[in-house]
């Protein structure tokens, strides 16, 4: 009876182990498959961001120093290095835009582009006009860019001139220097009147 028990207690023991086995060998497997599974897609997700970041890659000009609205941009201002950003190539500027107008400030280390400077040709009708009679912003600065608007008492505003660069300013007399051509000239001279004709 005693060898009886003894034996089925033997075959239980390797059952067991021999379950325990196979269970931890499938266990094994398992974790194999699952880490390399994981590895594969961790290697997929690498190279998509690496390709990302190589496609992000532009050679722009930035600005070496603190560049003022008004300012002329030159090429001892700027610094051609590499960068990563995701806008297109054609979005920034180039040495044909040497020697353009910044229309915004532009901080040191900033990437330049096209929508941040702006042309300032001087056509052979173009003149200096001072003009006493504008009302002018406190934070207004020389070289900054403004709109000339006029307001009338209903309500209506209109633009006389956009993003004229403020050339002089004087703010004890409010005098402003602009650089205008005939067609503006003209186009200030109407608005002036106008702002007499209608009180408020």
């Amino acid at each position: 009876m005693r060898r009886r028990l003894h034996k089925s207690t033997r075959q239980k023991i390797v059952i067991a182990v021999f379950s325990f086995s196979i269970a931890a060998i499938a266990f094994l497997f398992a974790y194999v498959l699952i880490v390399r599974k994981i590895e594969n897609n961790y290697g997929i997700q690498l190279t998509r961001l690496s390709n990302e970041i190589e496609a992000n890659q532009r050679y722009v000009y930035t600005a070496k120093q603190d560049i003022e609205p008004g300012e002329i941009i030159t090429k001892e201002k700027l610094e051609y290095k590499k960068v990563y950003t995701g806008q297109e190539s054609n979005n920034y500027i180039t040495e044909q835009d040497f020697g353009k107008l910044a229309l915004v400030a532009i901080p040191k280390g900033g990437h330049i582009q096209n929508y941040m400077l702006r042309t300032d040709d001087l056509l052979e009708n173009t003149r200096e006009i001072a003009y006493s009679c504008l009302s002018i912003s406190s934070n207004i600065k020389v070289r900054d860019f403004v709109d000339v608007r006029i307001f009338f008492p209903n309500g209506e505003n209109y633009i006389i001139l956009s993003k004229k660069s403020v050339k002089n300013l004087n703010t004890d007399s409010t005098n402003c220097l602009l650089w205008l051509d005939e067609e503006e000239i003209l186009l200030m001279s109407s608005a002036i009147v106008d702002a007499y004709l209608h009180d408020g």
